[in-house]
């Protein structure tokens, strides 16, 4: 019995597909393209997807549309032959960054300590610039997406991490938000208090033409 049958909750079916499409994607591609998708309904010749935004159901039509449809095919029992991209931007979801450790300074004496302990934040971050507060669009949907990953997985995730674009797009926001993200999670991060021992990481503008 097909899990058509079975289950006709799109939840359900679209878990399913995403184990099978697992294994056969990067970790790296995987979160990043399919694990963001979520199944609105399928029938016997055609599936509807939703996606964060316009550039994601793009890349999606190109690159992965064939994997898609078969991984529907094979799990949920039905002969899908196309797939309709429908924009959620409700799928967008921020990621709570978590709360940044400001400098403070505790002078209180431990037994057996002569030196007081001082907590401080990375000094050449600025304080204003976090994922809480960055504004995600269709420009820098990937960018964001890319730099949570690595935020969340310093190291082990895009290593070595580059951003390029035009300016104002948000590439120095998400460097600094990268690296409160990282300070706050596992200090101490290098020799020079910032994240230059966790992973190299940097960024270019774009010059005009």
């Amino acid at each position: 019995m097909s899990l058509l049958q079975q289950d006709h909750s799109p939840e359900s079916m679209w878990k399913t597909a995403l184990g099978w499409m697992r294994p056969k994607l990067s970790e790296e591609n995987f979160s990043t393209w399919i694990e963001p998708l979520a199944l609105h309904q399928v029938s016997s010749d055609d599936a509807v997807l939703r996606v964060p935004n316009r550039f994601h159901a793009e890349w999606l039509q190109v690159h992965y549309n064939d994997l898609v449809l078969q991984a529907l095919s094979e799990t949920t029992g039905a002969s899908v032959k196309h797939i309709r991209w429908q924009v959620d931007a409700a799928l967008q979801v921020r990621q709570p960054s978590p709360a940044v450790q400001r400098p403070v300074l505790d002078t209180t004496a431990r037994k057996g300590q002569s030196e007081s302990t001082e907590t401080l934040a990375p000094p050449d971050l600025s304080e204003k610039y976090l994922f809480a507060n960055f504004i995600v669009g269709p420009s820098n949907q990937l960018a964001h997406a890319t730099s949570m990953a690595v935020a969340n997985q310093p190291g082990q995730r895009y290593n070595p991490f580059f951003i390029y674009g035009g300016v104002g797009l948000g590439k120095t926001h998400l460097i600094n938000a990268v690296g409160h993200t990282i300070a706050s999670k596992m200090p101490p991060y290098g020799p020079d208090g910032g994240i230059s021992g966790v992973i190299p990481i940097a960024s270019k503008s774009r010059r005009p033409s």
